[in-house]
């Protein structure tokens, strides 16, 4: 008999086996990081993405369904996740900037009528 597939090492992790999240992490980690360092551009983001995404799997185990194909239920908690760190920093990019702030960038000149 082969490995278990991804799809039986998940249900044994939901069952309370921490040596199967620990093979699925050692399986597809390096996949997902080159996934996330793709779309974020940013290697060290990508490191910190990708325990993002498994901590989110930790997380999201209970709602894991028998039968749910892994990989593609990976790759969408790392695609998500990356998308909410874009996000972020493209608010706090704007924000620092002033665009998007609602305040004025530059006061009205005074009217001198009352």
């Amino acid at each position: 008999m082969g490995s278990p597939s991804d799809e039986e090492l998940m249900e044994r992790f939901c069952d309370g086996a921490p040596d199967a999240f620990e093979a699925l992490f050692a399986r597809h980690s390096g996949r997902v990081q080159g996934f996330l360092t793709r779309m974020v551009r940013d290697g060290s983001l990508a490191e910190d993405l990708l325990q993002t995404t498994f901590l989110s799997v930790i997380r999201a185990r209970g709602r894991y369904e028998p039968g749910t194909r892994f990989v593609p239920w990976l790759m969408t908690i790392a695609a998500n996740a990356a998308r909410d760190s874009l996000r972020h920093r493209q608010h706090v990019e704007a924000y620092s900037s002033g665009v998007g702030t609602g305040a004025p960038t530059s006061a009205p000149p005074p009217s001198g009528d009352p």
